[in-house]
């Protein structure tokens, strides 16, 4: 479903355009930016009704029979959600090799793939599989990515004396980033199943990192409705909160879901 579109939008003319896509456990994001005009012309969300055995042919077969995304596109970028992503556990004193990484890792996934996240700060994702098959059985040049590493690039590690936390959701998963004056200093993903679970991994880091709440300010992402339970609970916690919104084309049709929903998969155009 296209929840944000421009104007001038054509979807019989997308050769020009790059097309961007996340892809979760239970949705689909995607959106298509120009870059000469540096610009989104489209932008919408498919949610996936199949349980985990067959998500990935309900992915594969919406994104073929989707016209506009069996355009020709100048390129294709997807973020894949990730089973686990973390922060390498770097010794200061010698060097941490993929090598050590992949075997330190080995004992809680038999068959993965390591994906660097973020260099900078050694950030390392495993991406589900199915998801990866999806894309490449129907873009196989596309260039892939985990959402770990969609999510870091779309906000901003800067020095500042005002402490970050970064929260990205998705329907069953919570990630989160720990920006102390331009230096990450937490990361990790979290699997949850209610609110009591989000709320208690929230305030987990938030007491490990023994993070002043009326000080910091938290900025949200992906699925989370402002309306919603959880959201309510969130701010019983928090004194500062705040989204992380895109800027998108206007709304089409209907009503769109918030443009917060759509920051992990605009941050693919940067």
């Amino acid at each position: 479903m296209i929840n944000y579109r421009s104007e001038s939008f054509d979807p019989a003319y997308t050769a020009h355009l790059n097309l961007v896509l996340t892809l979760e456990e239970q949705s689909l994001f995607y959106g298509l930016y120009n870059p000469t005009e540096h610009n989104i012309e489209m932008a919408g969300y498919q949610q996936m009704i199949g349980g985990t055995n067959s998500h990935e042919v309900d992915l594969v077969k919406f994104l073929t029979d989707n016209s506009v995304l069996q355009g020709k596109f100048n390129n294709v970028k997807a973020a894949v959600s990730s089973k686990h992503s973390f922060i390498a556990p770097i010794q200061k004193n010698r060097n941490f090799s993929i090598h050590d990484l992949t075997k330190w890792f080995s004992s809680i996934e038999e068959e993965f793939k390591l994906y660097p996240v973020n260099d900078q700060f050694g950030v390392y994702a495993v991406p589900q599989n199915e998801l990866l098959n999806a894309v490449h059985s129907i873009y196989p040049l596309a260039e892939i990515v985990s959402t770990s590493s969609a999510f870091l690039k779309g906000i901003e590690i800067k020095p500042s004396s005002e402490l970050k936390i970064y929260c990205y959701v998705t329907t069953n998963q919570l990630m989160i980033a720990v920006d102390e004056n331009g230096e990450l200093k937490f990361f990790n993903t979290f699997q949850y199943s209610s609110v009591n679970d989000f709320i208690y991994y929230l305030m987990l880091v938030t007491n490990q990192l023994n993070i002043d709440q009326t000080k910091s300010t938290l900025v949200l992402s992906g699925e989370l409705d402002r309306k919603s339970e959880l959201m309510n609970q969130i701010e019983k916690f928090y004194s500062h909160v705040n989204f992380n919104s895109p800027s998108l084309p206007s709304p089409a049709l209907g009503e769109p879901i918030p443009e917060h929903f759509f920051s992990t998969t605009i941050a693919l155009t940067l």
